[in-house]
């Protein structure tokens, strides 16, 4: 017994004087805040009326499914849609999915003067939302 517990205490020992080493290489560093201003401007070749639609549905103003691909930006010059701690709305959301299904569908850049038709019908818990998106095609020929 009295071997045991001498083993026992010798290795409590050896694990005391055992650790860990950490390298560390500290690098100092900043920010790159390269700003670039320019004059460019795009020469837009617009063509015939385009429209998009999409459909969402909502649940408790937070879950949203029906649609999965989106147009990034879709703003025009306002300013940005409603948006929380839960990200854009669901309008915003759906008439992003509008403008992404017209695009895409047109095979065109951008729209040129979009109007939107948002249809939301709310039942307090859930929402279905209908956006339309009307427009001019719009293709970027140039930049200069």
């Amino acid at each position: 017994m009295k071997r045991f517990l001498l083993g026992s205490v010798a290795v409590c020992v050896a694990l005391m004087f055992t650790g860990c080493a950490v390298t560390k290489i500290s690098q100092p560093s900043a920010p790159i805040n390269a700003e670039v201003y320019t004059q460019l401007t795009p020469e837009l070749a617009v063509g015939e009326k385009i429209q998009g639609e999409a459909n969402m549905s909502v649940l408790f103003g937070i879950f949203a499914w029906g649609t999965d691909k989106y147009a990034e930006g879709v703003s025009y010059g306002g300013a940005p849609e409603g948006a929380s701690i839960f990200g854009p709305s669901p309008e915003a959301k759906a008439k992003s999915a509008a403008v992404y299904n017209a695009v895409t569908a047109n095979k065109t850049d951008v729209i040129v003067s979009p109007a939107y038709i948002i249809d939301i019908d709310d039942y307090v818990v859930f929402k279905k939302i209908k956006a339309n998106v009307t427009g001019f095609s719009g293709k970027v020929s140039s930049i200069k």
